[in-house]
């Protein structure tokens, strides 16, 4: 996955850039397909448009949007989809198109998805520029650390250096940009374009005067120019008042752009002599791309073939069968009394008591080394408690998610959220810390409409279709979900902007970033990221929960920030994460059956020989060390 984005609003050439790669990846034996959101097409359909095959070009204009319809005809065999969700974009173009390698158009701020490369367009107009609503930026500068490369849209080495410096970026490759051959667009004309006479030009771009300023660079006599909005959709009357203003100019020729002429293509053009003028660039110094492609084979030898599972035909079977179970139990909860969902619930998860042995054995064990002086009646007791939670949130959750955002608020109490307001205006961000307790997939759909959305890390369950459903209902509310493989870095983004991260600090973690902390008496394997991140970025640390009041209903409880350690101390992450998870054991032993005693959070200490599994539904383990 090769990400190309920009820190601000349009303009920045970003487009020509990735026809540039595109171009290099086909030349070095890749198959890319270039994944859009396709901005400010006509006809938003759902789900994946594929505007080209790579073999010929399947959509309109209506339905492609003008840039990803030009890199579609500017890249023949190249393959070109538009959707919002480039997930599932990017599955299509593997599964059907046999791509190897995705181009992600404008993803620097598409955080949902880890990339393996990311490039950030930048210009030094950016280093005086500040973020929406107030200037051009998308976000703060500090988001272009974030950044493998920089992209410097500048004339010498000299300049992209100080943008390097100045952004922190650890690498910047300077991009030049020129024009070349008109083409005409008029139907009829052909022959030389004249270059002595007076031309006109026309530009419906972010940036128009760059373009203007580019046409008398190239050495054209511009006589008059004329500016429309970005993604004009032009008319004839915008045909007639340009060829009016060019008589009155007396020039011979009208250039535009070639994402203009995508959109000048369906009008009478007839008595408008009119050619498009391409945006040619080049990335230097040529070592760009040694270093893209080694990159990208690097990449893929490093990633395990778990990456890209092929499962069997019956694990294909199981998994169509969990999909199609969860989402005919999402209609039928729709519209069933609050009581009914919660008897369900609790059928569900005693069902899973009486026959899922294998959990309940985890259970068992990891209640009774928790509690060890408590009777084994009321050990079993907590564990037939959290089976039966289990069941409750899994029916709740799906009613929870076919409700308006008003009848969600209107469900649940709110305690403490005045301390995540003050933590939010702080400006450095906020990371919101709970685990597998209460009503943890709720707590982030409600927070989202009583303060602002955040980003959700999690992991991807194996079972895609049920993973796109599962992300479809914690995006519900505005909420973004990253997942965990390669994460560390785009959190930070997000807190250097000033926004909240909600983690889950109660799994068990096989990476290098993994300490040992004591979890009910016992050392437990758990993210040491958290704790290094709020160190370093000075972000807040509030520990969150959703406790169950019945026929329901809700309490969000927002804890007091965490407080950090002393600057001297010996061990200030270990310390710190060893409070955060201390919060969270306080709350597991005023309600223990509320929390999900089954997955073994205690792995290195389990029984020889013991296999690993995952409740329902399964998820990818925590293998990587850039993750949370």
């Amino acid at each position: 996955m090769i990400s190309v984005g920009n820190l601000s609003v349009g303009g920045s050439g970003k487009t020509p850039a990735v026809e540039y790669i595109a171009k290099l990846l086909v030349a070095s034996g890749e198959r890319p397909a270039i994944l859009t959101r396709g901005y400010a097409r006509r006809v938003a359909a759902d789900g994946v448009t594929v505007v080209s095959d790579g073999v010929r070009i399947l959509a309109d204009l209506d339905l492609a949007g003008d840039e990803p319809l030009m890199l579609a005809r500017a890249l023949p065999g190249v393959p070109v989809l538009v959707g919002a969700d480039r997930y599932l974009s990017g599955r299509l173009a593997e599964r059907r198109l046999g791509a190897t390698v995705h181009l992600l158009d404008d993803g620097f701020q598409h955080l949902e998805l880890a990339r393996d490369v990311d490039l950030l367009l930048v210009g030094e107009d950016d280093l005086a520029d500040r973020p929406l609503p107030g200037g051009r930026l998308r976000e703060p500068l500090a988001g272009a650390s974030a950044a493998d490369a920089l992209l410097a849209m500048v004339d010498d080495d000299a300049a992209a250096d100080r943008l390097r410096r100045a952004l922190g970026a650890p690498l910047v490759f300077r991009v030049s940009r020129a024009l070349g051959g008109p083409r005409w667009i008029t139907p009829g004309q052909s022959g030389v374009v004249p270059t002595r006479d007076p031309v006109f030009a026309v530009a419906g771009i972010a940036r128009p005067q760059r373009f203007f300023d580019d046409v008398a660079k190239a050495g054209w006599r511009v006589a008059g120019t004329l500016e429309f909005g970005d993604h004009h959709r032009f008319a004839q009357k915008d045909v007639d008042r340009i060829a009016k203003a060019a008589r009155a100019q007396s020039s011979a020729v009208v250039l535009t752009t070639e994402k203009d002429a995508v959109r000048f293509a369906a009008l009478d053009l007839d008595g408008l002599p009119i050619a498009a003028v391409p945006l040619q660039v080049t990335i230097e110094p040529p070592e760009f791309d040694d270093w893209l492609l080694e990159r990208v084979r690097a990449r893929r030898l490093e990633r395990p073939a778990s990456d890209s599972p092929q499962p069997s035909e019956p694990v294909r079977m199981r998994h169509r069968f969990e999909y199609l179970l969860v989402k005919t139990l999402r209609a039928l909860v729709r519209a069933m009394p609050w009581a009914l969902v919660d008897g369900c619930g609790t059928l569900l998860g005693l069902g899973f008591y009486a026959f899922d042995r294998a959990h309940r054995r985890v259970a068992d064990r990891n209640v009774a080394a928790a509690f060890p002086a408590r009777p084994a009646t009321e050990q079993r007791t907590i564990v037939r408690g959290a089976f039966a939670h289990f069941g409750h949130l899994l029916f709740e959750l799906l009613k929870f998610s076919t409700l308006s955002p008003e009848a969600m608020l209107a469900r649940v109490e709110f305690e403490g959220d005045e301390r995540a307001r003050l933590a939010y205006a702080r400006g450095k961000g906020v990371l919101f810390v709970t685990g597998h307790f209460g009503f943890w997939e709720l707590q982030a759909m409600v927070h989202a409409l009583q303060l602002q959305p955040m980003a959700v890390v999690a992991r991807t369950l194996d079972n895609r279709a049920l993973n796109a459903l599962l992300e479809q209902i914690r995006q519900r509310t505005g909420n973004t979900v990253i997942y965990r493989r390669g994460t560390i870095r785009r959190v930070m983004r997000l807190l250097h902007a000033g926004q909240g991260v909600g983690v889950l600090i109660d799994q068990h973690i096989q990476s290098r970033d993994a300490i040992y902390v004591d979890f009910f008496g016992r050392p437990a394997a758990t993210t040491s990221v958290v704790a290094a991140l709020a160190l370093r970025t000075g972000a807040r640390v509030v520990p969150l929960f959703a406790l169950p009041l019945g026929g329901g209903r809700y309490r969000m409880v927002y804890e007091p920030p965490v407080e950090p350690p002393s600057s001297d101390a010996a061990d200030a992450i270990h310390e710190f994460t060893q409070r955060c998870t201390d919060v969270l054991e306080m709350y597991v032993r005023r309600n223990p059956e509320l929390w999900l005693w089954m997955h073994r959070r205690w792995r290195d200490s389990s029984q020889p020989g013991e296999p690993e599994r995952n409740m329902f539904p399964a998820t990818e383990p925590d293998t990587t060390s850039d993750e949370l």
